[in-house]
């Protein structure tokens, strides 16, 4: 029994089954043209395409045009519908061998024609040269194509033909256009970021009025940025993203704060440790850094980088300055919400951080709170009382969640269903 699709699956499938319906009746059109040897004509118009499918969302994100469109149909044919494109293998009787003007290749496992820039040619442009011109800006390295990894011109053999390379698809948006979503890459030694949730909700923050209120105008800002970045008198600037210092000692809420934005934004938050990237050479650091950054402003994600405080550390290795340098120019472009993590303020004299988050200790009545959300009282004994624990012991946040998890096991190794006030004071005790 085959899996079932989801309705959402459904919609792209019907989205790209429309586009490869289109390309093979350009295909059809640009064949009896040449074969009758009749002067260039318009090329079929394309399909109205679905909307909510991956594909609408793309061509409505690049405001691409019927040319674009047919190029990346052409790119997606070998994956989706090989056979549509066996028709390029017609052989040129007078020669006894294929079509020049059909460009194409053959893999080395895969039998079936991939398309060239020159196949791409053949339907866009014809004889046309203006046309054919237009089609290389497209296929250069200015076009969004290029730009954002989404399809390109493999290079050609020295002295061959500009477009004679073939058209390759990357991987990433192959599936993200069939599926609707891309595959979230893993922290490796090539890729040193890596992707951080939460299951925790905003109710789990506890913080001064003043934190939360500039929390709150980061969520707002994660909501309408594009709104807010072309309000009449912003500074042009805005237009390159948001940079915020988060600052405060450890445990009290940094993290957290950053995945809750995430969280409700819908967001990726990936994760970046400046202690990690100063250990690296030079070269190794600017090319991982470039790929982070490159697909983090692609796919828009949030970036938390931890240990922020080491770019203005004096003491840092000649390697280090110049890899933090390096950092450094990626966040002052980066067009998204870049956090800066240290435990000290961070005095930033060059205008990298647009906004500064002061995160501090929790007075007791905000323990008092967190002690509530992290062991509610259904899962206490009777005996126990929070006011006195947050009274007497000042914990940050992740103290108090350690404690509670500590409680938890005492209560479990004596076979408890609710967590006691002895179970409580051993697991302070082990904190102390």
């Amino acid at each position: 029994m085959g899996v079932m699709s989801t309705p959402y699956e459904s919609l792209h499938a019907q989205a790209l089954e429309a586009e490869m319906q289109w390309l093979s009746a350009v295909m059809d059109a640009r064949f009896k043209q040449h074969f009758e040897q009749e002067a260039d004509q318009p090329i079929p118009p394309p399909p109205k395409v679905l909307s909510g499918s991956a594909l609408a969302t793309v061509l409505q994100q690049y405001q691409w045009g019927e040319s674009e469109r047919l190029v990346l149909a052409l790119a997606f044919a070998p994956h989706l519908r090989p056979e549509l494109l066996d028709a390029f293998f017609v052989r040129n009787q007078n020669l006894d061998r294929g079509f020049t003007e059909f460009g194409g290749s053959k893999g080395v496992a895969h039998g079936g024609f991939i398309p060239t820039g020159e196949t791409a040619s053949f339907l866009l442009a014809g004889s046309s040269l203006e046309k054919r011109f237009a089609l290389m800006q497209i296929l250069g390295p200015s076009h969004s194509f290029y730009q954002n990894e989404i399809l390109a011109l493999e290079s050609s053999l020295a002295g061959e033909p500009a477009l004679s390379g073939r058209l390759t698809l990357s991987s990433e948006w192959l599936r993200r256009l069939c599926m609707g979503d891309a595959a979230k890459p893993s922290f490796s030694s090539e890729f040193p970021a890596q992707r951080v949730t939460t299951p925790l909700a905003w109710e789990a923050l506890v913080l001064g009025e003043h934190t939360l209120n500039q929390l709150s105008q980061l969520r707002l800002w994660l909501q309408r940025s594009v709104e807010l970045m072309h309000m009449p008198g912003c500074p042009p600037h805005r237009e390159q993203g948001l940079r915020v210092s988060l600052h405060g000692p450890a445990g009290v809420g940094k993290t957290l704060s950053a995945l809750l934005l995430g969280k409700q934004s819908k967001t990726d938050v990936y994760k970046l440790d400046l202690k990690l990237i100063g250990g690296w050479d030079a070269d190794c650091a600017q090319r991982r850094l470039d790929r982070v950054f490159k697909l983090a402003s692609n796919r828009r994600w949030m970036l938390l980088i931890e240990n922020a405080g080491l770019l203005q550390d004096d003491g840092v290795t000649a390697t280090q300055a110049s890899n933090f340098a390096h950092l450094r120019m990626h966040v002052a472009s980066f067009a998204g919400l870049a956090l800066l993590e240290s435990r000290q303020t961070f005095a930033d004299e060059s205008g990298l951080v647009d906004m500064a988050v002061r995160f501090g200790l929790p007075d007791v009545g905000h323990r008092l709170q967190l002690w509530k959300i992290y062991l509610p009282e259904a899962k206490t004994d009777a005996d126990v009382r929070f006011e006195d624990v947050a009274e007497r012991y000042p914990f940050t946040g992740a103290q108090i969640a350690n404690a509670v998890f500590r409680a938890f096991l005492h209560c479990a190794q004596r076979g408890g269903a609710t967590v006691s006030d002895s179970d409580l004071q051993r697991s302070l005790s082990d904190l102390e």
